[in-house]
């Protein structure tokens, strides 16, 4: 069996994230399938679903991975200090998430149009 360079299965995670942040960039979060992700990343079915399962895994996947850039939890973690339901707790941090998100592909847009 070949030996896989250190760092390569964080590489081929990083790509596939990187793919599903730019398809969410085009279509709805709710309209994103995996197929449409293989396309992007143009690596086989096989490979995706490797370091993937499916396509909640993928989203875990970019949440996690950008957990320390937007500061989740520190900014959500008053939501359940304070004495929230579920549905109070979820819708703000999607709140958060959503402000956070619009902003930085408004940066990114602006960079893109110089």
């Amino acid at each position: 069996m070949p030996k896989v360079p250190e760092g390569y299965g964080e590489k081929m995670r990083g790509l596939i994230l990187d793919a599903a942040l730019e398809i969410c960039r085009t279509k709805p979060v709710y309209e994103v399938t995996m197929r449409d992700i293989i396309r992007q990343t143009r690596l086989s079915v096989g490979t995706v679903y490797r370091y993937f399962e499916d396509i909640d895994d993928i989203f875990i996947g970019l949440t996690n991975r950008n957990q320390d850039e937007y500061q989740l939890w520190a900014h959500c973690e008053p939501l359940f200090a304070d004495d929230h339901s579920v549905q109070q707790v979820i819708l703000g941090i999607f709140h958060y998430l959503g402000n956070t998100w619009r902003s930085r592909f408004r940066q990114k847009a602006s960079l893109h149009s110089k």
